[in-house]
């Protein structure tokens, strides 16, 4: 059940890729921004939570995709973050050991979207070693402090 499910996340994200490289490159790219907070859970309020007041996210989620259904392959936040972005398991990568830096081999997220004319930027924390760092175009003052990417087109 849970190779099933990844295996729709990494097919869907590899469509999601192809047809981009499939279209003309002068077209107005949509904004991917993708958020990884540690221990967030569901409270939100895009998530029906009435005590947590996130009015900015909400919009956000009202006017893009809300993931209802997600989960992570491991409890460790730097593993996940790893499997996520590489669409891999964090122990067929290497990186199952909090912290492990992502080996030269791999590539993320960011680098599919640089091929397709994303500006890519990280934003606080990372713990993705030098490789994973290196993929995005933009690396924020801080970007090991905190947990959030954001990718914009140009």
């Amino acid at each position: 059940m849970i190779n099933n499910l990844l295996n729709k996340i990494f097919i869907s994200l590899s469509l999601l890729i192809m047809c981009g490289t499939l279209t003309a490159k002068n077209r107005k790219l949509p904004n991917i921004i993708v958020f990884i907070a540690d221990d967030a859970g569901m409270d939100l309020g895009a998530y029906g939570n009435p005590h947590i007041k996130t009015p900015n996210l909400d919009q956000m989620a009202a006017d893009g995709i809300l993931m209802k259904k997600a989960f992570l392959t491991t409890a460790q936040c730097s593993p996940s973050r790893t499997s996520l972005l590489s669409g891999k398991f964090a122990h067929t990568i290497g990186t199952e050991d909090l912290h492990a830096p992502l080996p030269e081999a791999v590539k993320l997220l960011p680098s599919y979207l640089n091929e397709m004319g994303y500006f890519t930027s990280l934003l606080m924390k990372s713990h993705l070693g030098t490789n994973g760092d290196q993929q995005f175009d933009y690396r924020g003052p801080g970007h090991d402090v905190n947990a959030f990417w954001i990718y914009r087109s140009y």
